[in-house]
C-alpha cells in the first residue's frame, strides 16, 4: 500500500498501526519504513499513530494525525476498521477524502465497499488462508504427527477505489 501512495504523488503519508506487540501490526510496519526509506522519503514519528484494531480508535488516530503541523497527504491504517476510523475523523473535522487527504486500510473486510467512498486497501486472503489451516490440521491428524513446516506465501491484493487520488505538491 506505501508503494501505491508513493506511486500516485504522495510523500508525506501517515500511518496508524494496530497494538504494538501483534506481529502482524509489527510487519506491516516494518514494511511501510521499509518502503518510504528506499524511496528516501522522512519517516515522522509525529505521523504515526496507535490504535487498537477498532474504528473507534481510528477515529482517534485520525483526528491526532489530521492535526498535525504539515499534516500527511494520504493515511495508511492497518487494517480497514481504523481506516473508516480515520475517514469518519476526516469528516467531523471538515476535511474531504480524497479530495484533501487520502486514506487507505488492509484487509477489504465487508465494511470497505459501504462507506462513501469506497475504501482503497488490500485483499487478504482470508478464506484461502482458512483453508490452508485446516489442510494442514486435517493432515496432521490423519498422519498422527505435525506436517513438515513448510511455510505459505500468500500474496495480498491491491483494490484500489474511491478514498484515494493522485496528489500533486
Amino acid at each position: 500500500m506505501t508503494q501505491y501512495l508513493i506511486s500516485i504523488g504522495h510523500r508525506t503519508i501517515g500511518f496508524v498501526m494496530g497494538p504494538e506487540v501483534n506481529l502482524s501490526t509489527q510487519q506491516k510496519y516494518e514494511g511501510f519504513c521499509k518502503i518510504m526509506q528506499r524511496h528516501k522519503l522522512p519517516l515522522r514519528e509525529e505521523l504515526v499513530a496507535e490504535g487498537e484494531n477498532t474504528l473507534d480508535s481510528g477515529v482517534l488516530a485520525g483526528k491526532y494525525l489530521l492535526k498535525c503541523n504539515n499534516r500527511p497527504t494520504a493515511i495508511f491504517a492497518s487494517n480497514d476498521a481504523m481506516a473508516l476510523g480515520v475517514m469518519k475523523s476526516a469528516a467531523m473535522l471538515g476535511i474531504s477524502v480524497p479530495e484533501q487527504i487520502s486514506v487507505a486500510g488492509y484487509d477489504d473486510g465487508a465494511f470497505a465497499t459501504v462507506t462513501w467512498p469506497e475504501l482503497t486497501t488490500i485483499r487478504q486472503p482470508v478464506e484461502q488462508m482458512g483453508e490452508l489451516a485446516a489442510g494442514k490440521l486435517l493432515a496432521q491428524l490423519a498422519n498422527g504427527n505435525a506436517p513438515p513446516d513448510t511455510p505459505v506465501v500468500i500474496e495480498p491484493k491491491l483494490v484500489v477505489r474511491n478514498s484515494t487520488r493522485q496528489h500533486t505538491e
